[in-house]
Order: structure tokens, then C-alpha cells, then sequence
């Protein structure tokens, strides 16, 4: 991971993190910004996998 996303002041991450709540969610945000159903799916199964 770059580790500019590593050093990410508080304050950005809580902007972020607020926005996404107050605008739907990450995969709102993801299929707003060009993301598809399909991608979004995947990347679901390959993250919650335990």
C-alpha cells in the first residue's frame, strides 16, 4: 500500500468516511463514479471472503 494513504492526516480520513455516509455509502459513491454491479459484486465476494 503507497504510503501516502498510510500517513493520511486524521481529518481527511474522517472527511472521506463522512462524506460517503452522508452521500449513500462506498458503493454508492463506487457506481456513481463509473463503478459497475458487476465489479462491485466481486470485490465483495473477495473482501468479505473469511
Amino acid at each position: 500500500m503507497p504510503s501516502e494513504v498510510l500517513d493520511a492526516p486524521r481529518y481527511a480520513m474522517q472527511f472521506v468516511l463522512d462524506r460517503w455516509e452522508h452521500e449513500g455509502g462506498v458503493e454508492a459513491w463506487y457506481l456513481a463514479h463509473g463503478g459497475d454491479r458487476a465489479t462491485l459484486a466481486r470485490l465483495r465476494a473477495r473482501l468479505l471472503a473469511a
